[in-house]
């Protein structure tokens, strides 16, 4: 009787499994073309992820059945409001109060500036908030058009009744440590998505800013917008790293624009705040619209790789997560 003969079997391939990226469009926030031109990067790189476009008034019903039957992940750059998904994790970007960020970057140990709410003759020791501070309104749209800020001594508002007139007397107001970014107030920008950095960049003032040996009048008087200025692109690898540290502190948020402070004489990276809305897209948003031109934006996503690692992210999350 003769052997059977061996038989070589050859695997089949495994075809991965169709996923669902749904994405709730935020139309005042950025153009939809951005996402579609991400999406065609997905198809290459991640050819079972199907990528769904939806808006925040429609509701889950305007997905079939057949692809809800697939597992999904769903994200918005803001509230998705009306579009409640019947399955997967959903991560969308939500207003959270400067005092809560302070609180979280605390919990993780991320440097940031001391801050509380503001009282009029509230006590402020040197010692826990610095030789300065700065005055800056509760309200983020008042603070984000420069409105109200204000640079003190921290011995000189110590203890102090600010005028009637001063708006502190009828706006909520935060004091927070002001950190010495150097003669030209100086802010960095960091965004990022998915905790992967898209780009980085720099803002920086034109004139000096008086000397810190000034009187109380002078320092009080001064322009403290730190994001006025100059923009200017940075690759710092110490600066991208602190912003994904930052990021870390909201991982439920999609997208998030990091301001950080670098101190003059340490060095040190202090985290102002994650803009966590979601209002950050500048490739797009209503926002930057007034300076920003086509060679510009182009010129931004092709230097960081911006859309191609927003591909990547995406794939890399959807596979992880999508249920």
């Amino acid at each position: 009787m003769t052997a059977a003969p061996n038989l070589i079997l050859t695997p089949k391939a495994i075809v991965p499994k169709t996923l669902n990226l749904v994405y709730v469009h935020q139309p005042k926030k950025l153009w939809h073309s951005d996402i579609e031109a991400i999406a065609e990067k997905m198809k290459t790189i991640a050819p079972e992820i199907k990528i769904i476009g939806v808006m925040t008034d429609q509701s889950a019903d305007v997905i079939s059945p057949a692809d809800w039957s697939r597992p999904t992940l769903t994200f918005s750059f803001g509230r998705i409001r009306r579009f409640i998904p019947p399955r997967g994790p959903v991560y969308e970007n939500r207003f959270v109060s400067k005092l809560d960020q302070f609180r979280a970057f605390r919990r993780l140990g991320i440097p940031t500036p001391h801050t509380a709410p503001y009282q009029h003759g509230m006590d402020l020791n040197p010692a826990d908030w610095g030789p300065f501070v700065i005055l800056k309104p509760s309200d983020p749209a008042k603070t984000s058009s420069g409105l109200y800020l204000q640079v003190f001594r921290t011995a000189a508002l110590s203890g102090r009744q600010l005028p009637h007139d001063h708006p502190s007397r009828r706006l909520p107001m935060l004091v927070q440590q002001w950190i010495d970014t150097g003669d030209k107030l100086t802010v960095y920008r960091c965004l990022t998505l998915f905790g992967a950095v898209l780009y980085g960049s720099r803002t920086q003032r034109i004139e000096v800013r008086p000397p810190l040996d000034s009187p109380d009048d002078v320092i009080e008087a001064m322009p403290s917008e730190s994001d006025r200025g100059q923009n200017t692109r940075t690759h710092d690898r110490s600066l991208l790293e602190f912003a994904l540290h930052m990021a870390e502190a909201f991982p439920r948020h999609p997208i998030l624009g990091c301001d950080i402070l670098r101190e003059d004489n340490t060095g040190r990276f202090y985290a102002l705040e994650v803009n966590a809305g979601g209002n950050v897209w500048h490739f797009s948003s209503p926002r930057t619209a007034r300076w920003r031109t086509f060679e510009q934006t182009h010129s931004l996503k092709t230097e960081f790789c911006s859309f191609e690692i927003a591909a990547e992210v995406l794939a890399k999350k959807t596979r992880l997560e999508a249920r």
